[in-house]
């Protein structure tokens, strides 16, 4: 069998082990230098800032990407967002146009169109802007009998006595 061999330790009354005593160490004594800045030399210096340097030339060129990048999605998604408020507006459009009423007054009001047998007529009067309404209420609902009155209540002349 093979001895053990024991490590010298220091005991509790101060004794030094003998490797320390050797040493001329005391047990638990840490061996201080300058600080780090003062030790360091010119060329040591040189080399520190060159390291610093290329450090933040290689952090500036993924930093600058990100950035770039970062603005671009964000025109992106405003852009997104404003043709997706288009489609839906056209869908609208196009949602009333599917109905067949919405046409007829579109193709009657826009066009001019009529439909078989009837008459449209048209007057221009240089004084009437906008889209003010050619027929009033009083019109519709007492309708004249003979084509003269009739004729006398679309220039706008109210009642032939």
């Amino acid at each position: 069998m093979s001895r053990r061999q024991s490590v010298p330790v220091a005991h509790r009354t101060g004794e030094q082990p003998e490797s320390a005593r050797r040493r001329n160490v005391r047990p638990g004594a840490i061996k201080q230098s300058g600080t780090l800045t003062a030790s360091l030399t010119p060329v040591h210096w040189a080399i520190l800032i060159g390291v610093l340097i290329i450090c933040l030339v290689a952090i500036s060129m993924p930093l600058r990407n990100y950035f770039t990048q970062r603005s671009e999605i964000l025109r992106l998604e405003s852009s997104i967002s404003a043709q997706q408020l288009e489609k839906q507006r056209v869908s609208e459009e196009i949602a009333k146009f599917s109905d067949p009423a919405y046409r007829d007054e579109v193709a009657r009001n826009r066009l001019g169109v009529t439909k078989p047998g009837e008459v449209a007529f048209r007057i221009d009067d240089p004084r009437i802007t906008g889209a003010a309404p050619l027929a009033t209420a009083q019109s519709v609902t007492a309708q004249p009998d003979t084509w003269y009155e009739q004729l006398w209540v679309s220039l706008g002349v109210q009642g032939v006595e």
